[in-house]
């Protein structure tokens, strides 16, 4: 990493690394991919939704936005549906990750673990350390085989890694005056149309608002004077239900919110694994988010 660079090209797109955080200091030769896994376009929201894949947590294969099928394009530029199930995780049937390798199409409906309020999709979640955060793989310095990232990439293992993205500002309801955290007046377009933005702060910042554009935008901090051409992009992806595996909160199936997420390896026993949660004025690096909703991933190279 280049002090002050945070695009670096690369064949069809580039890498990113972000400033004013611990972890970007101290892993110099990491970088992380300019858009979601599976994205075939990395700045803007994917009309035609192409490209905007899911992962239940610990969970190698991917799910596409809809429930109903799943699309592969054959030599012949056709598409051929297939139907995948929603599985219903209410038995100990399904405990393993043996289960998801036979059945890589099955979305598994979650289920509460130990009455924590927090679904896993599977039914023992001391199982779930050996999927992403495989605890033998980790002692080796290896990612499990289980990581959906391509080879030299893997799932985050630290949402340090997002530690820079600071929300845009927070309206006062009397006053109507928008405050910033830690002047970081352009770090992200996290503010809503109907907050009171003047024109002349939305030119500054260089951002529509998050609703606007489907999507969070950011690039490091700055005074505001030169702003780049490029900047890095989260769209509002939505999630999977963690009960029925339909989208939710995503920038075309909800006129209320939109959400944009991406999944670390972090986890616990608890039917919960550590996300990134990206709302139209809150950004959170380490929400908790439960294992059998079905989340964006953002790979990170796998060296140091």
């Amino acid at each position: 990493g280049t002090p002050g660079k945070y695009i670096y090209p690369v064949q069809n797109g580039s890498v990113h690394r972000y400033e004013g955080s611990s972890f970007w200091a101290k892993n110099k030769n990491v970088y992380i991919m300019d858009r979601n896994l599976g994205s075939l376009n990395s700045d803007t929201y994917p009309s035609s939704k192409q490209g905007l894949v899911y992962y239940q947590f610990g969970r190698k294969d991917p799910f596409f936005h809809s429930t109903s099928v799943y699309k592969y394009k054959d030599l012949n530029a056709r598409y051929t549906a297939i139907n995948y199930d929603v599985a219903n995780n209410s038995t100990n049937a399904i405990k393993g990750m043996a289960y998801t390798v036979i059945n890589p199409l099955h979305f598994i409906n979650g289920k509460q673990v130990n009455n924590s309020g927090f679904e896993s999709w599977i039914h023992d979640d001391t199982y779930a350390p050996a999927a992403w955060h495989d605890p033998h793989a980790a002692s080796l310095g290896r990612k499990s085989i289980f990581d959906p990232c391509p080879p030299g990439y893997k799932v985050p293992d630290n949402n340090n890694v997002w530690q820079d993205l600071t929300y845009q500002g927070k309206k006062n309801k009397n006053t109507g005056e928008i405050t910033y955290k830690n002047n970081k007046e352009i770090t992200t377009n996290i503010f809503e149309a109907s907050d009171n933005v003047t024109i002349k702060d939305e030119l500054k910042r260089g951002f529509k608002p998050f609703m606007t554009v489907k999507g969070m935008q950011y690039w490091p901090a700055g005074d505001g004077s030169n702003i780049p051409q490029q900047v890095i992009f989260y769209p509002s992806s939505g999630f999977l239900n963690q009960t029925s595996g339909n989208i939710n909160y995503d920038g075309h199936s909800s006129s209320s919110e939109y959400w944009g997420y991406a999944w670390t390896t972090e986890s616990n026993t608890k039917g919960y694994g550590a996300s990134l949660v990206i709302q139209p004025d809150m950004i959170s690096k380490a929400m908790s988010n439960r294992k059998s909703r079905g989340l964006p991933v953002r790979c990170i190279t796998d060296r140091k």
